[in-house]
This record gives C-alpha cells, structure tokens and sequence, in this order.
C-alpha cells in the first residue's frame, strides 16, 4: 500500500481511538525497541542515511512518543517500562544517542559486537556497514562479482542502490561464509577503491558512524545506567554459518557480557535457526530479535523487538500492536 494512504490510515486510527484500544489489549506486552545510527543531518554523506540511521531530531520525536506511552528502564519484567536497545557498538551511540538519553535520564542497552569493541580505525568497521557504503557512494557503471560462488554475476550500479544491495551483494555476502564478506569486500575494493569511497565522508561522520565504543565509553555509560551487551564478533548471520563457527560468536563473548541479554545479528528469521537460538540459551540469561511479532523461534531467548518508524502515527501503529494485528491477526 503507498505510504501516504497508510498515514492517513494510521491518522485515522490514532485519532479514533483504534490505537488507544490496542494498547490497552497488549497492555502486559514487554516493548523493547531497536535503534542503530543517531547522526547530526549535516554530517551524512551527500544527505544519505547508509544503514539504518535516524538523525537526531527523529530519534528525540521517537522518544517523546514512546514516552506518552511508557517509562523507560531495562528490565524485562515490567512491562509499563519500555526498554531502549541499540545493535552494533558505534561511536554515535555511546555518544549522540547517550547525550540525549542522559539529559532524560533514560538508560538504554548497547549490544556492542566484538569487531567494533576498541576499534579507532573505520576501515575495520563491520564488514556489511563497509559493504553498504561501497554500494551507495561508488559510482554507476558495471561491476562484476568474480568468483564462481558468487556465479561471477555481473551487475549495473546505478539509481537503484537498494535493489542492489538486497539483490546482489546481500545474497553474496551470505554465502561467502568462509570469511564473512572479506572476500566480497576485496572483490569490490579492486574495482572501486573503499578508501576513494571514505574519502567522500568527512571525518566526524567516519569517527561517529564507523568506528566503536571502547573501554572508556563502556566505562562511562555504565555510571549512566546502560548495560552493555554482546552482538557477536562478526555480526554475521548465524544461521549460514558451521555450527562450530556459529557457537565460537557467542562463546567468545568477554565474560561480563554474558551477565546481560544477548542480540541477535539481523534478528530476523532468516538469519536466525533453532541452533542459534539453543545456543545463546547456554551463554546469556535471554535474547532479543528484530521481529516485532511472534513467531515460531519466540522464546525468552529471542524476544520480540520493534524497529519503530519515526512517522508519529505509524509509530504508534506499531507500538501499540495494532500494524501486528492487521499483518498477523494476533495481539502480541
């Protein structure tokens, strides 16, 4: 449905009341909430949000509205407190987004992987947050994948970089498990440098949206409140991964991050099994996902988690489980 027509629905239902009578139905629902990337607008790239990235206007207009609704702390016990979580462990976070929260005197989680953790360097960022950058900021032309496991697929950056990604260089990078997309990345990098491409973001963007908290951060943010959990090393999807491989991302995690709840990488079904999730039940007390719904891996250790709109009354749409209903017909 075009997103101008599920506003209205959405205006429609806020002001009628819809959504004020699903949030009294899902009343003993837990909300835990993901964000990602809070940026200044003028630091993004040519006005691009690469990954997912709310500035910082929208994530105080978030807040604001989950707040007319909940209070905020992180225990998963109560469910008139919503908890705020955050994936990946970047500078931004334990910055931008813990100088907002702060001044409310809301704590959050950051779930930090361990690839970021001490990492000063932006060319070592995740590996699929340096893919997503290539993919938007290298220019149109032809570019081909050359290896057979990626079919030696020829394909055309242009317009469409969203097509791109989710047709061709997402699918490559799950199956280049061996070296969880270093490989696709070296591929990419000999036909458009990456380091022409992060030459193009200036140098506070790199430092806030490409390099990690470290100890100091962590040390910081836990005299705020904030928990500090684990993400992985890799953030890789679990699911493509050996078994073996997939228990070392979670049993390796530093030992005071096994004390709180885990995130899955991607937290969607697709990239998350049954093994997965039995394994994160031998390292972490619970777990969260990214889906807001139930599902067939709903347990404590993949609890549902919603990735909220920053339109006010798609938000509430979602928050208060009324979108879930219309999708699913189930309460939460």
């Amino acid at each position: 449905m075009n997103r101008t027509l599920v506003k209205a629905f959405g205006v429609f239902c806020y002001y009628s009341g819809l959504i004020k009578f699903f949030y009294f139905l899902n009343r003993k629902k837990k909300r835990i909430l993901t964000f990602h990337n809070v940026m200044q607008e003028k630091d993004l790239p040519y006005g691009k949000r690469i990954g997912l990235t709310h500035t910082e206007t929208e994530f105080r207009k978030i807040v604001q509205e989950v707040g007319k609704h909940f209070s905020f702390g992180i225990g998963l016990d109560n469910t008139k407190e919503a908890i705020i979580t955050f994936d990946d462990g970047y500078k931004n976070q334990g910055e931008i987004a813990a100088r907002i929260l702060n001044n409310l005197k809301i704590p959050a989680i950051i779930f930090v992987a361990g690839q970021n953790l001490n990492n000063h360097n932006p060319n070592k960022a995740l590996v699929v947050d340096l893919l997503m950058h290539w993919v938007e900021l290298a220019p149109a032309g032809q570019y081909e994948l050359s290896d057979k496991r990626f079919d030696n697929q020829v394909f055309c950056l242009g317009a469409d970089r969203i097509h791109t990604w989710t047709k061709i260089i997402w699918p490559a990078f799950t199956k280049d498990t061996k070296t969880k997309g270093e490989f696709l990345l070296q591929i990419l990098n000999r036909q458009y440098p990456l380091k022409n491409i992060l030459e193009l973001c200036s140098p506070e963007y790199l430092r806030l949206r490409l390099t990690g908290i470290d100890n100091d951060d962590i040390y910081h943010l836990q005299t705020l409140g904030w928990e500090i959990g684990w993400h992985t090393k890799s953030h890789y999807p679990l699911s493509c991964l050996p078994k073996d491989d997939m228990e070392q991302e979670m049993a390796n995690a530093p030992e005071q991050f096994k004390k709180i709840i885990f995130s899955f990488p991607y937290g969607e079904l697709a990239s998350v099994n049954k093994s997965s999730v039995e394994t994160a039940k031998q390292y972490f007390p619970a777990a969260v996902s990214n889906l807001p719904f139930k599902n067939n891996l709903t347990c404590n250790h993949f609890l549902p988690r919603f990735m909220l709109d920053s339109d006010k009354y798609l938000l509430h749409m979602e928050l208060s489980g009324l979108k879930q209903f219309i999708t699913h017909r189930k309460l939460l």
